[in-house]
This record gives C-alpha cells, sequence and structure tokens, in this order.
C-alpha cells in the first residue's frame, strides 16, 4: 500500500465521527495497514537527508546493536567448589559456559564465558527468576565488566555475576536471563 493509498484509507474509515460512524474494525483495519506500512521509512522524501555526518536515519537504525538474550539455570545454593550451571535458551549462542562457585552458604559466584572475543563496552543486564512464581530470597550484583588487571582486561569475554542469598531457606531452581547490547 502506497502513502496515498494509506491516507485515503484513513480518509474513509476514519472521518471527523460526528456522528459515531467509526466502529473497531475500521479502526483496526487503518492500524493493521499502517503498521504494514513501515511507516514508509523507504518512500520518506528524507530518506536521502543526513542524519549525523555522513549517515542517514537508516543507516543509523541498522547499525544500532541488537539486543541477545540467554536463560540460565536452573541452580541452587548446594554443592560445594565450582560447578557447571546449564544454559537453558540461548538462540544466538552467546554463552560459552557458566560455571558457579561457593562461598560461604550465602553467596555463589556465577561465572558466564561468552562465545564473543569481548563484551568490553557492551551493556549487560541480569534478571534474577524463579520457575514456579515464588518471590525472590536473594540479591544479584554484576560486574558488569571484565576484571581489570594491572590495566589490561583478565578475560574480555567473561563476567562474574554475585548471587547472594538474603533469607535462609531452601528455595531451588534460580534461573538468570541475561540481556547483552
Amino acid at each position: 500500500m502506497t502513502r496515498q493509498q494509506l491516507e485515503q484509507l484513513i480518509i474513509n474509515n476514519l472521518p471527523d465521527n460526528n456522528n459515531k460512524e467509526i466502529s473497531a474494525q475500521l479502526l483496526r483495519e487503518v492500524l493493521e495497514a499502517f503498521n504494514d506500512s513501515k511507516f514508509h521509512l523507504d518512500e520518506d522524501f528524507l530518506q536521502n537527508q543526513l542524519y549525523q555526518l555522513n549517515q542517514t536515519l537508516q543507516q543509523r537504525l541498522q547499525g544500532l546493536p541488537i539486543e541477545q538474550v540467554a536463560k540460565l539455570g536452573t541452580y541452587d545454593f548446594g554443592g560445594s567448589g565450582t560447578e557447571p550451571v546449564p544454559v537453558m535458551e540461548d538462540p544466538d549462542n552467546i554463552i560459552e559456559s557458566v560455571t558457579k562457585t561457593k562461598q560461604g552458604n550465602r553467596v555463589l559466584f556465577i561465572d558466564v564465558t561468552f562465545n564473543l572475543p569481548s563484551v568490553v563496552g557492551r551493556d549487560i543486564k541480569v534478571f534474577g527468576l524463579i520457575p514456579n512464581g515464588q518471590s525472590t530470597d536473594s540479591n544479584i550484583t554484576t560486574t558488569l565488566a571484565p576484571r581489570l588487571v594491572d590495566g589490561v582486561f583478565e578475560q574480555a569475554n567473561r563476567v562474574r555475576i554475585a548471587h547472594r542469598r538474603l533469607i535462609d531457606g531452601d528455595v531451588k531452581d534460580h534461573i538468570l536471563k541475561i540481556y547483552l547490547k
């Protein structure tokens, strides 16, 4: 549908509505057509105008990083030493390995190694989940960049997540969801 056809559809289906003639179906039809048009960015008269220095808006939007998501778990605070943590979902194959290391009764360090040369400067967000809907009993903090040792990144593709249990109890099946941008 061209821009002109879309405008005509809006005029036909969405009049001034003084007589309450606009039905939900007519509105849905217009919104669906508008959405399908992708706002006609490809035929917009501004498409060749520069957005930033030597870059059009389309080039800028295509250059933005895509958010990648992985889900890790389930795990609990049991065990000792360093143990592997399974990867539940990783559609973009961004995770190489995950381990947990118990530090006392209430703290776990979860080391995530990414299938990427480096995550330095990337935006990383971590959320804790419990699959059966219980409220969380823990606090999760993240080292958002690899450790800097003597001015050099120790491992540029690894982050350490500290998972601290706030109360005693037997909550199991912890899951971490990682967003990497």
